[in-house]
């Protein structure tokens, strides 16, 4: 019959407590048989496998003292903690960390109202992610603190997916609700941790291939009504896939090395694929969770080794992985800095062009105001208004050489002192019998005698337009009659626009007092609120008006190709260097490999 040991002989064999022991048998590292409520048995065979030992140097009885092997006679430091707990725990800090960069989620979260909810979750990612790496290092007596971490995390992921998904971002969607699935599975199955991983590793290389085909104005339910599945079929799929994913390395993992490494291979590149795709355009938080993702993958077959190494050994493992978290979050400080500079940079240089946009209107007011009072105090008007002059073919040459001196105007309408139209040039518009003593601007002419510019009002033709109105006084200083002009605004729109920088999202914005758009690159649609870097300024000639510069974020700070290439570089260095490193250190590592 062959020979089996206790929890506790193996604890005393291995140098752990037996606590861990029965910990790496629930996750599924060691393999026992249950022999009752909590009792184990573990064989010779098992034990052999961990420690590597030659037939005959085998584990003394079970009635004999055991004598410890050589590998372990140094106690162990910290615990290194399961290949998913590593994962999701460095993933999740890194999630955290990134999402305070600007991205187009940012964008998304903050068009849609869930910019509130959007700090609480970064806390919650990276307080559980550090908790749960501490407990999982700490070991024995903190198994109900990772639980409740693990519990925070699906908690965060399941929130990310449900938000991503009302703001119809499907591969958001599908990278944190995959994520969220495995969690949740963990929660009512035993999954060991190395099948927790693979598990997630198939399931984001399944759907977020998939999800960049698909429009972001598509959401899950539409999509899965759209392939008319059922819901819980797709969730059962889901399981499948996990599970069939899971079978797969495992059998590679045991019976073909090289399909095992061809498939961790090819999951490597297709992630550092992903994640390059997602940088490319500004989605960081996902970028650097997919990078990490690829990082992990990359070390998965070594992590065997990784729990049963010396006191030594683990200091140094338990430094190269902080190394790597380090480089993470070292090139998210260094892309928050750039992007930081890039916005006040941007910022500098719409506070000059927004300067010279305030004298460009204001000059066009000031231009348009002084040309219309001197034709104000023209004989021809105050004697055709006295009544001592009835030609009105001349008065029609006379508004037509107003206009075409003033290129800015759009219209030009003479009126009595009662509001009646006398005459109005270009005619496109019929103004005869019309009456504008209703008007605010023809009241404040009027009363005060002076000039005034009116704020955005809805003309004849149903169009926003903005009036001059210059009241016309004879020698006895009475007021006879108005001269209006109506501001040509799809010109002075255009001379702004011409200042941006389209390439940048830049474009300015005019506004009168009540916030009526006067100036604006797209009068269907005028966002105001959002993303965007701007600078406002009030005319000096309209004080009540604003003058605002805006450049578009997301246009802004998308990364060159140089940036990128040097964030990915810099991150590819810290995890070649912990590479050589282990691999200089610890050429045991390549035999222990090939017992995988």
């Amino acid at each position: 019959m062959p020979k089996t040991y206790t929890v506790r002989q193996v604890a005393d064999l291995l140098g752990y407590s037996t606590n861990s022991i029965y910990a790496f048998l629930k996750e599924g590292r060691i393999k026992g048989i249950r022999v009752g409520k909590g009792r184990f048995r573990i064989s010779q065979e098992e034990i052999d496998h961990l420690l590597k030992i030659s037939p005959q140097t085998k584990i003394q009885a079970d009635t004999t003292p055991a004598p410890e092997p050589e590998i372990n006679t140094q106690k162990r430091l910290l615990k290194i903690p399961g290949l998913f707990d590593w994962y999701i725990g460095v993933a999740s800090v890194i999630l955290g960390a990134s999402l305070f960069l600007f991205s187009k989620t940012s964008e998304n979260f903050i068009f849609n109202r869930y910019d509130q909810w959007f700090f609480s979750l970064k806390v919650a990612l990276i307080t559980s992610g550090l908790g749960l790496l501490i407990s999982d290092f700490v070991g024995k007596d903190l198994y109900s603190w990772r639980k409740l971490f693990r519990l925070i995390m699906f908690i965060s992921y399941l929130s990310l997916a449900i938000i991503f998904g009302l703001t119809r971002d499907f591969q958001a969607f599908v990278i944190f609700g995959s994520i969220a699935f495995v969690l949740g599975v963990r929660f009512l199955i035993k999954l060991g941790s190395v099948s927790s991983f693979y598990g997630s590793i198939f399931l984001l290389l399944l759907f977020v291939p998939v999800s960049i085909l698909f429009s972001k104005t598509f959401i899950l339910p539409e999509i899965i009504a759209s392939w008319s599945i059922n819901p819980v079929i797709f969730w059962l799929f889901n399981f499948l896939v996990v599970l069939i994913g899971v079978a797969l390395l495992r059998w590679a993992r045991k019976y073909s090395r090289l399909v095992y490494w061809l498939i961790l291979i090819l999951s490597i590149i297709s992630l550092g694929t992903l994640s390059w795709w997602n940088a490319q355009n500004i989605y960081w938080a996902r970028a650097l969770f997919l990078l990490i993702t690829a990082v992990t993958v990359l070390f998965a077959p070594w992590w065997s080794f990784f729990n049963f190494s010396l006191r030594r050994d683990q200091l140094v493992i338990f430094s190269a992985f902080a190394v790597i978290l380090s480089f993470f979050l070292t090139t998210i400080l260094i892309i928050h800095l750039m992007q930081t500079n890039l916005i006040d940079y941007t910022r500098l240089q719409l506070k000059d062009k927004v300067a010279y946009g305030q004298l460009l209107v204001d000059d066009i007011l000031e231009s348009t105001q002084g040309s219309l009072e001197i034709y104000a105090d023209h004989p021809l008007l105050i004697n055709y208004l006295n009544g001592k002059y009835k030609e009105s073919g001349n008065l029609m040459v006379f508004l037509r050489l107003i206009q075409a001196s003033n290129p800015n105007l759009r219209r030009i309408v003479i009126m009595d002192k009662n509001g009646d139209v006398v005459a109005y040039y270009p005619n496109s518009s019929p103004l005869q019998d019309k009456n504008f003593r209703f008007r605010d601007y023809f009241e404040q002419a009027v009363t005060t005698k002076k000039t005034f510019i009116s704020e955005v009002i809805i003309g004849v033709v149903d169009e926003p337009i903005v009036v001059i109105a210059v009241p016309i006084i004879n020698e006895e200083k009475n007021l006879v009659g108005l001269i209006t002009g109506a501001l040509d605004l799809n010109s002075i729109n255009n001379r702004l626009q011409q200042i941006a920088n389209g390439s940048l999202g830049e474009y300015f914005l005019l506004t009168d007092s009540a916030g009526n758009f006067i100036a604006h690159p797209d009068k269907d649609s005028q966002p105001t609120t959002g993303p965007y870097i701007q600078v406002s300024q009030k005319l000096i000639h309209k004080p009540n008006w604003t003058i605002t510069a805006q450049a578009n974020s997301s246009q802004v700070l998308v990364p060159g190709r140089a940036t990128l290439l040097s964030v990915y570089l810099v991150v590819g260095l810290a995890v070649g260097g912990v590479v050589i490193l282990l691999l200089t250190m610890y050429p045991r590592i390549i035999s222990r490999i090939d017992g995988l």
